[in-house]
């Protein structure tokens, strides 16, 4: 009688356990795998190593901090374009990607009335939506997107790169981008999209 009773309440435990995780992925979904590594460089590397691709991470051009132990990484690939990526600290050892992607191929000959002007691309990074480019035009000191400041950022390989994040979402919970971007130098305005450039 002893055996049968627990063997009753094991299966009933194991019951309610299936119904549990049943609900939890009815509700949450099942739990994405991230791309993972000891390090950032690791990490954003995974990907390019699962697809035996060749453009892998060249070189790491400059690191934003953002909050719960996340960072804004750009990157330079094998393959000399711009990338980006949202990583996130899951312990000392541990780097995860959340999401990435690549806007700029950084030596490609420009067509003389986009040429030395400000160039952009936006991405959707999940958390926030990411207007990300290379300033072009050596007089460009300020970005406005939406008349908001930008960041512009000094590189170690000569390249000014340019980013705004927007953490603002449409009632249907998506990120949208604003083509209203604009370049001033000293104070005059230099650039306006579309009129001196284009997005990529």
């Amino acid at each position: 009688m002893l055996k049968e009773n627990k063997k009753y309440i094991l299966m009933t435990i194991v019951s309610v356990m299936i119904i549990l995780c049943y609900l939890y992925i009815q509700i949450f979904g099942i739990p994405p795998k991230y791309d993972s590594g000891k390090t950032i460089e690791k990490a954003l590397n995974v990907g390019y190593e699962k697809n035996h691709s060749n453009a892998g991470l060249s070189q790491i051009l400059s690191t934003v901090d953002l909050p719960k132990d996340e960072k804004l990484v750009f990157y330079k690939s094998n393959e000399n374009i711009l990338c980006y990526g949202l990583v996130k600290r899951k312990s000392k050892d541990n780097w995860i990607v959340l999401s990435k992607g690549g806007s700029y191929q950084l030596d490609q000959t420009t067509a003389s009335q986009y040429k030395d002007k400000l160039y952009w691309a936006w991405s959707n990074m999940q958390e926030f939506g990411l207007t990300v480019g290379v300033v072009e035009d050596s007089d460009i000191d300020k970005i406005t997107v939406d008349e908001k400041n930008a960041t512009i950022i000094d590189t170690p390989i000569n390249k000014r790169v340019w980013y705004f994040i927007d953490r603002k979402a449409s009632s249907s919970g998506r990120h949208e981008y604003s083509d209203n971007i604009k370049g001033y130098g000293k104070g005059n305005l230099i650039y306006t999209f579309p009129t001196q450039a284009k997005s990529l």
